[in-house]
């Protein structure tokens, strides 16, 4: 292993060490033991699946806790605009100019859902008993501004991955999100089978098969989104001309 990929490899270590210590920061203004106490019995609803993919960030009310979600909205319905719009599909052809537009355009959209659902979990954490100490005008900016930060330092973090590390930063974050409840998830298998809930043999079966496709995944998972913009593109500028050609033989 030369000296610069060992530089890359622990560069992107240390990046993903940032991100997990984020995971842990509560927001200001909160009771962490209150909220613990209402996560836990609300878990296995849609607060348990946020929590999966912000890497545990939900259940601790930590300043990572929208992760990159209103970033990938974002993209996706920029992608789609440009797919429905002959206009804006013109960007793609402009080269680096264009695609600084996207990505302007994807950033300003990225804000407002961050800003939007940062406002909606302050207001919503109010509703909940004693977890907000102080609740008001304050706390709902300084979550805001906390969320909405800690989103975008996540975009940060992503790009200087790609740039300077391993892989790509984007499949690395959501990888790692999903990858440290893992263990936890194994936990409750063998906990199901202890009760009797679930057999031994269909553990046995999930275990190989979990053996069988880590592997894959991993090899696989850090280059899975470096190539979604163009796929996604590709797929689009595809179902533009089939459109297009549909139309020609109906008028035809």
């Amino acid at each position: 292993m030369n000296s610069d990929l060992m530089r890359r490899v622990a560069f992107t270590l240390g990046a993903l060490l940032v991100y997990r210590l984020g995971t842990f920061i509560p927001l200001p203004g909160i009771d962490p033991a209150v909220w613990e106490q209402i996560f836990r019995g609300q878990s296995g609803g849609l607060l348990g699946m946020l929590s999966l993919f912000s890497g545990g960030a939900v259940s601790r009310l930590a300043i990572f806790a929208l992760n990159l979600i209103p970033y990938l909205t974002a993209a996706i319905l920029v992608q789609v605009a440009l797919l429905f719009s002959s206009r804006l599909g013109a960007l793609n052809d402009r080269g680096d100019r264009g695609r600084q537009i996207v990505r302007r355009w994807t950033l300003v959209l990225t804000l407002f859902f961050a800003a939007f659902q940062s406002y909606g979990m302050a207001v919503g954490l109010e509703g909940f008993g004693q977890t907000v100490a102080e609740p008001g005008f304050f706390f709902r900016l300084s979550t805001v501004i906390t969320l909405t930060g800690g989103m975008f330092l996540l975009i940060w973090l992503s790009e200087i991955i790609t740039a300077h590390g391993v892989g790509n930063g984007l499949a690395l974050i959501l990888f790692v999100s999903i990858a440290v409840a893992i263990p936890r998830s194994i936990a409750v298998l063998l906990e199901l089978g202890r009760q009797g809930v679930l057999s031994i043999g269909l553990i046995g079966a999930l275990a190989v098969l979990i053996t069988w496709e880590f592997p894959r995944l991993c090899r696989g998972g850090s280059r899975s989104l470096t190539y979604t913009a163009v796929v996604l593109r590709e797929t689009c500028d595809g179902l533009r001309h089939d459109v297009m050609r549909a139309g020609q033989q109906g008028r035809a």
